[in-house]
């Protein structure tokens, strides 16, 4: 939604309501409707061969436990519970069968195939260019940092091109959109169809994501942002041929535990358009914890293998390729380049000290508190 020239409308008293910059006259709001890491597949990307898909990470884990091919095949098509049981504590710890999602190091590194095309969605973060760096291919920017895709590229789950999406990630967010609080976005400046200077202001709202009958994001619905700065991230942008960056900054939001618990990037970078029909298109980027990445391919277990990701695999990649902050005690660098895609459609989003959010806070305040047994109402 666009807020233009409010004075002339009789809404001078909102202006004070979204705490916009002094000289801004024009805010546009989003709600992210869309969030997932970044996949780029050309015929260039994997020249080794893409990584082994389910079948073949079940059968081989199997034979590695001792089963046959026959006897593999067997299980393999028969009780989806026997082969998720046997793949989930296919792992050796103490000499006793380990969780392999919870303990990766329980099993061999299967070696995962990177990526060694030149082509990848992102950003310079480190802001240089050396030989191994990609280059984004709308932007053609080069020194492109996204190790993440460099890992785990190869996997068919990753091996990818809009408008296809990761599939576990596409289904987790579906399904997690529901449930947490929506990420919203403003941008605000002086003429948004003009070049210059912008503000741009990530953060959730107070309730999840509303959708229409085709179970779509809902196109201009209303959002109040969350009160509290635990997510709130005001970054500082500028709008150039109609494409809106930010400048490097740390942006930390939660998200939901099915998906990940929480987003920390590092040195973060944002780029996106909005299109003729209003919409939001575009990259975030930034340093993030390996260890957390790996905790949304793993968090499910066996689903993301049965999306044709070897999951201690990925352990092992990432650790590989993770490159920045070393442990100053072990030299392990400990956060890794990334780049995800993010949509989002146009919206209302009211900060939470509009009079409209009065009463949303209240609601979200009563159905955060324990229900009362029938005694305490007594």
């Amino acid at each position: 939604m666009t807020f233009r020239n409010l004075p002339l409308l009789g809404l001078a008293p909102a202006l004070s309501l979204f705490a916009l910059p002094a000289s801004a006259t024009e805010t546009k709001g989003f709600v992210v409707s869309w969030f997932h890491t970044a996949g780029y597949a050309d015929k260039d990307s994997c020249p080794k061969g893409i990584n082994p898909d389910n079948i073949q990470i079940w059968a081989r884990s199997l034979g590695e436990l001792g089963f046959s091919p026959s006897e593999a095949e067997k299980v393999i098509t028969g009780d989806g519970r026997e082969w998720r049981k046997l793949m989930q504590m296919r792992g050796k710890k103490d000499g006793k069968p380990a969780n392999v999602y919870l303990y990766p190091l329980s099993v061999p590194d299967p070696q995962l195939k990177p990526v060694e095309g030149k082509m990848a969605f992102g950003f310079n973060l480190d802001g240089k260019s050396g030989p191994k760096s990609f280059q984004d291919p709308d932007t053609r920017m080069t020194g492109v940092d996204n190790e993440v895709f460099r890992a785990l590229g190869c996997s068919k789950m990753y091996h990818v091109n809009l408008p296809d999406r990761p599939y576990y990630e596409m289904t987790r967010w579906d399904i997690g959109s529901d449930s947490m609080p929506a990420w919203v976005i403003t941008v605000s400046g002086e003429d948004l169809s003009r070049d210059g200077d912008v503000t741009v202001t990530l953060t959730r709202s107070l309730r999840y994501a509303y959708r229409d009958a085709q179970s779509k994001p809902l196109t201009d619905a209303t959002y109040v942002m969350e009160p509290t700065e635990r997510s709130r991230n005001v970054l500082k942008g500028h709008s150039k041929d109609g494409v809106i960056t930010v400048e490097p900054q740390d942006i930390h939001i939660q998200a939901e535990a099915g998906i990940i618990p929480e987003y920390k990037f590092k040195k973060a970078q944002l780029r996106f358009t909005i299109d003729a029909k209003g919409n939001l298109n575009g990259y975030l980027g930034g340093y993030i914890a390996w260890q957390s990445y790996y905790w949304l391919i793993a968090s499910h277990g066996s689903s993301s293998e049965e999306s044709s990701l070897d999951v201690p695999g990925a352990y092992y990649a990432l650790r590989k390729h993770a490159d920045a902050d070393p442990d100053p005690a072990t030299g392990q660098n400990t956060q890794i380049s990334s780049t995800f895609r993010i949509e989002a459609v146009p919206a209302h989003v009211l900060p939470p000290q509009a009079p409209y959010a009065q009463g949303a806070q209240k609601v979200s305040s009563l159905a955060s508190q324990p229900a009362k047994s029938a005694v305490d109402r007594d």
